[in-house]
């Protein structure tokens, strides 16, 4: 998809026409540097 972006063939590709937006209330958070891979993934199943 980022080649097609890079392309011009799709418009408006976040993080390659358009800048990255930070969420203003996430509903998760995964703090990958601080938690291992299975912390995560358990925090997420617990949301859903």
């Amino acid at each position: 998809m980022y080649q097609k972006a890079r392309e011009g063939k799709i418009k408006d590709f976040t993080g390659i026409h358009s800048p990255y937006e930070v969420p203003g209330a996430a509903e998760a958070i995964a703090n990958t540097a601080e938690q291992s891979q299975q912390d995560v993934i358990d925090k997420l199943m617990k949301l859903l």
